[in-house]
C-alpha cells in the first residue's frame, strides 16, 4: 500500500465542515434553540481546535453494508448513530 501524506487547511474547508456539522447534529432551522446550539458548538470548537492534531488512514472498500446504526466492512462492525442519518 502506497503511503501518501496530505494536509487539509481548515480555512479552505471550514464553511463546508460547518454545514456538515449542522446536518449531522440535526440543526436544520433558524430557531432560537438551533442558534444557541450552534453558538455553543462554535465556542467549543474555537477553544479546542488549535490543540487538535488530526490524522487519518483512508482506505477504499467496495464491499460494505449499512443497517440502521451499524456499518459492516469485511465482517467488522462499527456502531454509531451517525450511520442512521440520511443525506450526509
Amino acid at each position: 500500500m502506497e503511503k501518501v501524506i496530505f494536509e487539509i487547511h481548515k480555512d479552505l474547508i471550514n464553511a463546508e465542515a460547518q454545514e456538515y456539522f449542522k446536518k449531522s447534529a440535526g440543526i436544520t432551522d433558524e430557531s432560537d434553540k438551533s442558534k444557541r446550539m450552534l453558538k455553543d458548538a462554535n465556542r467549543i470548537k474555537n477553544e479546542i481546535e488549535e490543540s487538535l492534531k488530526i490524522k487519518a488512514v483512508v482506505s477504499f472498500f467496495d464491499n460494505f453494508e449499512v443497517h440502521e446504526d451499524t456499518l459492516t466492512i469485511e465482517r467488522v462492525s462499527f456502531k454509531s448513530c451517525v450511520f442512521r442519518r440520511k443525506g450526509i
